[in-house]
């Protein structure tokens, strides 16, 4: 599970590790209208935890897709 903290998908797991959300909004998560800014997160998400699938690493980062 992730705290999503802001809406290009940064947020925290609960273990403190910094994580990206990417893509496969799941079910009462919208996409963000943020005009072609790539898969970030609507200002309606952003403090919401979300269940989030891993799917690799970038830089010191997990990157993950909701499920």
């Amino acid at each position: 599970r992730v705290l999503v903290e802001r809406e290009d998908g940064l947020g925290h797991a609960e273990n403190f590790a910094p994580v990206r959300v990417v893509g496969g909004l799941g079910p009462g998560l919208r996409r963000g209208d943020d005009k072609g800014r790539g898969d970030g997160m609507s200002r309606s998400n952003v403090g919401k935890i979300v269940a989030v699938r891993v799917t690799g690493v970038e830089g010191e980062s997990l990157v993950g897709v909701t499920e």
